[in-house]
């Protein structure tokens, strides 16, 4: 077993503890008494396995979301490992794959 292995079984078991996310942000504890119980997007949960953290930013700003898990060189790669599992293909932004696009929704 790899690391993304790892951290792909981290995430679905934050998964099914929080619940899953598909609304707007990448987080909303709306509901919850907490956002420590708070249903994450797929992405925040690859990020929260890889950091051990859910940054106040995935319930109040996409962009600046994306960019801090864009900045996880082993959060993207698990997200890559997912997308790569999907039978669409990743837009493209800028040039580039949309890997979190792709994964979140």
């Amino acid at each position: 077993m790899n690391g993304t292995d790892l951290i792909l079984r981290e995430a679905a078991r934050i998964i099914d503890f929080r619940g899953l996310h598909i609304g707007s942000q990448f987080a909303t504890n709306t509901g919850r008494r907490s956002s420590l119980e708070a249903p994450l997007d797929i992405c925040a949960a690859v990020y929260a396995a890889v950091t051990g953290l859910v940054p106040d930013v995935f319930f109040t700003d996409e962009v600046a979301s994306v960019e801090l898990i864009e900045s996880s060189e082993l959060a993207m790669a698990a997200i890559r490992a997912i997308s790569g599992a999907l039978d669409t293909e990743p837009c493209e932004t800028n040039g580039v794959p949309d890997y979190i696009e792709h994964v979140s929704n």
